[in-house]
């Protein structure tokens, strides 16, 4: 019997309960779209990194300006691996907005080459974003994450 009462509707009535589907899925979108985690213009913003002298002799601090997104990973990886490797990295995270997986990726790399190779990598000024991305990894249990570049140098 609800065959019937499915098949005895009229299309029109059909075309306009698909149409508000429709419209509220589009609104749903747009809603999600704007609260989503991950802005398309995320994936394209470029990476600035600056190597600066700490201020203890074999300590570097690596200024990163910009999200560390799949399309800035490789300028991440080069700055990490050029020059000789310090014994103590620390990695300033005051201008950066956002890590995508892609990034998570070198930095994770990084610790491990450190650990590897006998040094510590330290990350300092990481805001709320990130950290939070790093405990739903569990990364902050690897990572030695501080609050200033002054605590990282001290530490």
């Amino acid at each position: 019997m609800q065959s019937e009462q499915f098949n005895s509707r009229r299309s029109s009535d059909c075309w306009r309960a698909s149409g508000e589907a429709t419209a509220k899925f589009l609104l749903l979108e747009s809603n999600l779209r704007h609260f989503a985690y991950t802005e398309p213009s995320m994936s394209t913003a470029t990476v600035t990194i600056e190597r600066l002298p700490g201020k203890s002799p074999n300590v570097v601090i690596f200024r990163i300006v910009g999200a560390i997104t799949l399309g800035g990973a490789h300028i991440v990886r080069n700055a990490f691996r050029s020059g000789e490797l310090p014994t103590h990295t620390i990695l300033d995270f005051s201008a950066v907005p956002y890590v995508d997986s892609a990034g998570m990726s070198e930095i994770i790399s990084h610790e491990i080459y450190c650990r590897d190779h006998g040094a510590r990598l330290t990350l300092a000024h990481v805001n709320d974003r990130v950290k939070s991305m790093f405990r739903i990894t569990r990364l902050d249990e690897v990572l030695r994450i501080v609050d200033t570049v002054k605590q990282a140098e001290a530490a």
